[in-house]
């Protein structure tokens, strides 16, 4: 019995110094789960779809990382995201080449930060207020 406590000690002192492991044992309790309900989970197409998705996200969130730095917000970051992409899917259907449509899609999605860092810094409204506002904008402009 005492062996059992000293284990449960030790593991909760473990997540205490270590919280990213809670994180870890999240992710190995959802791939356990899925494998046993979803028949297809653990084909090389998922983990392909898996790591594509992750790429995407891991992009967005290094981005992100220099803000939380600094202790700043960027609320509006999922649908600078969503304009970025409407903005390439516009350019292709037009016929206009890739790449054209790729740096304007990046233009976009630069000016969006340009004008949060504007409002914030100039007007000193906090940035957790401006990239809120200009998320329910920029979600207004790609939902009509």
């Amino acid at each position: 019995m005492e062996n059992k406590s000293k284990l449960n000690s030790s593991i909760a002192l473990l997540f205490r110094t270590h919280p990213e492991f809670g994180a870890l044992v999240g992710l190995v309790l959802i791939f356990v789960v899925f494998s046993f309900t979803a028949t297809r989970f653990l084909s090389l197409e998922s983990f392909a779809g898996i790591v594509t998705v992750a790429s995407e996200l891991g992009i967005v969130a290094a981005g992100i990382t220099f803000l939380m730095i600094t202790g700043e917000f960027d609320l509006s970051v999922g649908s600078t995201f969503g304009v970025s992409a409407m903005t390439l899917a516009i350019t292709a259907n037009a016929g206009i080449p890739l790449w054209i449509g790729f740096l304007l899609a990046l233009a976009a999605a630069f000016f969006i930060g340009l004008i949060n860092g504007i409002i914030t810094v100039k007007y000193k409204i906090p940035s957790f207020i401006t990239t809120l506002g200009t998320l329910m904008f920029w979600r207004g402009i790609l939902l009509a």
